[in-house]
């Protein structure tokens, strides 16, 4: 009987992390767009044409895109960034209606900077009238979910 248990939670824990996985395989996401369940990594000119042309409107969120956006700030070296990234990941493959991307702040610097991006993980949420919203520190998934339900109203 223990032995029994002990394996079911192996192989449980084993399908865990396979399905969280982001399927990828090392191969580069970066060209891969939001239909194929990926979310797309910006740079500081994909924000700028994606999310929110802060150069030409510096002091009013114009959202340059046709749906809302959520973006996760995040860095490779980051524990609560890998613990959440599953989370988002996961909702990025069942809300088709809005856009994911994420921002790697080691490689970033100027958006962060712009965007005052002192904590991470960080995520923003875009909608497609009115004032950004910003979610900082790893939240559970419930709280994400309801985020990105409100960000869809």
């Amino acid at each position: 009987m223990k032995r029994t248990f002990c394996i079911s939670i192996f192989l449980a824990t084993v399908f865990l992390f396979s399905a969280c996985g982001s399927g990828n395989k090392g191969e580069d996401t970066s060209s891969e767009s939001k239909e194929s369940g990926i979310i797309k990594e910006l740079s500081y000119k994909g924000f700028i044409k994606k999310i929110w042309n802060i150069e030409a409107f510096p002091d009013s969120v114009t959202v340059e895109n046709d749906r809302p956006c959520v973006v996760k700030f995040y860095a490779d070296w980051c524990g609560p960034c890998r613990t959440i990234s599953p989370i988002i990941d996961s909702l990025a493959e069942i809300n088709d209606d809005v856009c994911f991307f994420k921002v790697n702040v080691d490689k970033e610097k100027k958006l962060a900077y712009i965007l005052d991006i002192q904590n991470i993980p960080t995520v923003m949420y875009f909608p497609l009238n009115g004032q950004p919203s910003v979610r900082i520190g790893a939240m559970s998934a419930e709280t994400y979910a309801s985020d990105i339900e409100k960000l869809t109203k």
